[in-house]
């Protein structure tokens, strides 16, 4: 008698910053990995910087999918770039930007990288849940600004979710139909949906 073919599960290594994101992503994946079988490792457990978020997808060997997720407010600098530039076999000029450089990764590979904007994973859900984005101070970047606009775009979002828990609020305001019409607009929303693609 034949022995039945079991599917290998996907490997997938993820880097991202924080609580928020890792809430997020577990809800994508309740909603998005049953059709396929998948073992996602996130990391790290708490924070870092864009630099320590990709370094940690850089050293990380052997996975199907590869991917770093951090936001905006906290540039790449240019060694990291230069190290993309190689694994990606693609031209990246020092000045783009991080929100950008994703869309040089015609051939996608890895690793993947999501940042989360305007500024951060709360910008992502300020546009998934169509709500107005704060006027940011100018220019956005600029240190005093920045801390300014900070606290701005993380005000904007504790009118989101009032105090549900963000996990519980998902399950009841995101349909998996709705999170596939947003993602055609949200550029981070689409790349986060690819680990769970076969």
């Amino acid at each position: 008698m034949a022995k039945r073919k079991r599917n290998k599960k996907q490997s997938v290594f993820i880097a991202l910053e924080g609580k928020r994101e890792r809430t997020f992503l577990y809800f994508l994946q309740s909603v998005f990995e049953s059709e396929k079988r998948i073992n996602l490792n996130i990391h790290p457990d708490l924070g870092g910087t864009s630099n320590a978020i990709l370094d940690r997808a850089l050293k990380a060997p052997g996975y199907d999918k590869i991917y770093a997720w951090f936001d905006e407010d906290d540039k790449l600098d240019n060694d990291r770039k230069c190290e993309l530039e190689k694994r990606w076999r693609v031209e990246i000029n020092p000045d783009t930007d991080d929100k950008n450089l994703q869309n040089l990764n015609t051939e996608n590979r890895k690793p993947i990288v999501i940042v989360s904007n305007p500024l951060s994973i709360e910008g992502l859900l300020i546009r998934l849940f169509e709500r107005k984005i704060p006027n940011f101070k100018e220019p956005v970047f600029n240190e005093e600004n920045l801390k300014e606009n900070k606290k701005m775009i993380k005000s904007a979002v504790k009118g989101i979710f009032d105090k549900k828990d963000e996990a519980d609020f998902y399950k009841e305001n995101l349909s998996r139909e709705y999170i596939l019409n947003k993602a055609e607009d949200i550029e981070e929303l689409r790349l986060l949906l690819t680990i769970f693609e076969a």
